[in-house]
């Protein structure tokens, strides 16, 4: 699939062959509209979100071109993505701070139990992150 996210444009990929397990193997296919344009999608995603993601990304550049409307197509894309991509980078930021802190929560919280804890509490099992 595209850039390892798992969808692809489907018109184009070769055409699938009848059966056979290269049958399954480019995931689902689905129509979607954004922005008034018909694309054909595969993913390994299951359709209903992508069909969930083609709505929001339909949504986000209605509300850009609501609020410029001068723009053309390409450009209210641009920007849609632009600032979508602003919107996971502020997001990958805020993941990065809250990981920072439970590392240090959980540093105070091993250092605690290490010098004041009861012998017979069980050490703390550090879930998995990420």
């Amino acid at each position: 699939m595209a850039g390892g996210g798992g969808i692809a444009v489907a018109d184009q990929l070769p055409p699938r062959p009848e059966g056979g397990d290269a049958d399954r193997s480019r995931g689902n296919r689905v129509v979607i509209r954004i922005y008034g344009e018909e694309h054909r999608l595969c993913g390994d995603a299951p359709t209903s979100y992508l069909q969930d993601l083609a709505t929001r990304v339909d949504a986000r550049m209605r509300e850009i071109a609501k609020a410029n409307p001068r723009l053309g197509t390409s450009q209210v894309a641009v920007l849609a993505a632009l600032n979508t991509m602003d919107d996971l980078a502020r997001l990958e930021a805020q993941h990065q701070r809250v990981l920072a802190l439970w590392e240090r929560e959980w540093r105070k919280l091993e250092a605690a139990q290490s010098t004041g804890g009861t012998s017979g509490d069980p050490a703390p099992v550090r879930p998995r992150l990420g």
